[in-house]
C-alpha cells in the first residue's frame, strides 16, 4: 500500500475499499466513515460526485490498477486473511462481465458503453427479442463432432459469431482493441474494428501477425472525403478483407447517459486513426452544443460526419475500395434491396444496438424479413 499512497503502511484493518451503489452520495460516504471509523478510499471524484463537503473522509484518486489492488486487499482481510491477496474472480458468462464492469470503471466510460438511445427500448428490446426464441431439440444424433465452421466473404471462421465494432475499447482497459483482435485470432472469427478505435489500424494489425482470422474495418463517411479515402486505403495496404460501412448515423443519437456526463474522451486517449486535432479528439462539448444538450460525442459527429448521405456515397466507397463492402444498419426489405441495387458485397442488419433511434425493431425481429 506505501506504493500507492506515499505513506507508511496502513493497517489493512483500517482500510474499506468501497464501490459506491448508483445511489451514493458524499454524505452516505461520510456517514459510513464515521460509523465503522474507517479510512475509505474510492473514487467518488469519477464517478461525478461533489466532493468538496468531503470532511471526514480521506479521498485518494487512484488508477484503476490501484483500486483493484484495494478491493483484493480489503477482501481478504476481511476474510481473516494474513497478507494474502485473493485471486481475480473468474468470469464464467457475459452477465459476470457486465457485473465487474459496474464496480471497475467510471461513469464517462461505463455509460458510455452500456447506454442506449432516449428511453433505450430499443436496447431492452433487442435482449428481450432473443429470450423469445426457443430451441426445438431433436436427440439420439451423433454429435461426437460438431463443426459450426462458415464461409463469410469467402473466409472461413469458425462459427457464425463475430465480433462488432465497438468503439473507445482503451477507456475500458489499456491494450483495447489489440486485446479484442487477439481474442477474435484465438477464437478463430472475424473482429470488424470501428474507424474511432483507440488503437490504430496499423497496430490492431501488429497485434496479430500471421494471423488467418479476418479482419474488418467499420467506416464512417466524413465531411472530408480525402480522409476517408485514406481510412479505406489504410485498411487495404494492412491486410483487412472488407469495409463495413455504417449507413444508419447521418447524427448521433440522443443518448441521455452521454448528455448527463458531457461524454468527452478521456484526455490519454484519441481517436487513433486521425492524425489531426480536430478529428482524433473527443473533447466537451462547446457552448452552443452543451446549450442544445449535446455530448461531446454528438458534437463530434455534428461537426466530421456527413449527413447528407444517399445511396450514390454506397457507390462512391465502392469504386475507391479493393475489398469487399457490407452496408451496416439496414433494418428493412426495402432498403435491402436498395443496397443490391446499390451493388454491395452483403448486409448487416443492424439497430446499433438501440443507440441510435429508440423504438426501433429488434434487429432479430427484422432479420427474416
Amino acid at each position: 500500500l506505501s506504493a500507492f499512497l506515499g505513506t507508511e503502511p496502513i493497517p489493512a484493518h483500517l482500510l474499506a475499499p468501497i464501490a459506491p451503489p448508483e445511489d451514493s452520495t458524499v454524505e452516505d460516504m461520510i456517514s459510513l466513515s464515521a460509523r465503522r471509523k474507517i479510512l475509505v478510499c474510492t473514487d467518488l471524484g469519477s464517478r461525478g460526485l461533489d466532493t468538496t463537503c468531503v470532511t471526514h473522509v480521506v479521498l485518494f484518486d487512484f488508477p484503476t490498477t490501484a483500486i483493484d489492488y484495494l478491493h483484493r486487499a480489503g477482501r481478504t482481510a476481511r476474510a481473516g486473511s494474513r497478507g494474502k491477496v485473493t485471486a481475480m474472480p473468474s468470469f464464467v458468462s457475459l452477465d459476470d462481465f457486465e457485473k465487474h464492469a459496474y464496480a471497475r470503471l467510471d461513469r464517462n466510460a461505463l455509460d458510455y458503453y452500456r447506454s442506449g438511445a432516449q428511453d433505450m427500448i430499443t436496447v431492452r428490446e433487442n435482449q428481450r427479442a432473443f429470450d423469445r426464441i426457443v430451441v426445438r431439440p431433436r436427440v439420439l444424433r451423433d454429435v461426437s463432432t460438431i463443426d459450426m465452421q462458415v464461409t463469410v466473404q469467402g473466409q472461413p471462421i469458425s462459427s457464425p459469431i463475430c465480433i462488432a465494432p465497438t468503439a473507445m475499447q482503451r477507456m475500458a482497459h489499456p491494450e483495447g482493441e489489440c486485446a479484442t483482435a487477439r481474442a477474435s485470432v484465438r477464437k478463430d472469427t472475424c473482429m470488424i474494428l470501428s474507424s474511432w478505435s483507440t488503437t490504430s489500424i496499423e497496430d490492431v494489425a501488429a497485434s496479430t501477425p500471421n494471423s488467418h482470422a479476418p479482419k474488418w474495418l467499420q467506416l464512417y463517411i466524413y465531411k472530408d472525403r480525402e480522409a476517408t479515402k485514406r481510412l479505406i486505403e489504410r485498411a487495404q495496404d494492412s491486410g483487412y478483407t472488407a469495409i463495413a460501412l455504417t449507413v444508419d448515423t447521418p447524427f448521433l443519437g440522443r443518448r441521455l447517459a452521454d448528455i448527463r456526463n458531457r461524454f468527452q474522451l478521456p484526455p490519454h486517449l484519441t481517436m487513433a486513426n486521425f492524425s489531426d486535432q480536430g478529428k482524433a479528439q473527443v473533447g466537451k462539448a462547446d457552448a452552443a452544443s452543451a446549450a442544445d444538450n449535446a455530448s461531446g460525442l454528438a458534437a463530434y459527429v455534428a461537426s466530421q460526419i456527413d449527413p447528407t448521405l444517399s445511396w450514390k456515397h454506397v457507390q462512391w466507397v465502392k469504386s475507391v475500395a479493393r475489398i469487399p463492402v457490407l452496408v451496416k444498419g439496414i433494418l428493412t426489405a426495402e432498403d435491402a434491396r436498395l443496397a443490391v441495387d446499390a451493388g454491395v458485397d452483403g448486409i448487416i442488419v443492424s439497430n446499433h444496438g438501440g443507440r441510435q433511434i429508440d423504438t426501433a425493431p429488434a434487429t432479430i425481429d427484422v432479420l427474416e424479413e
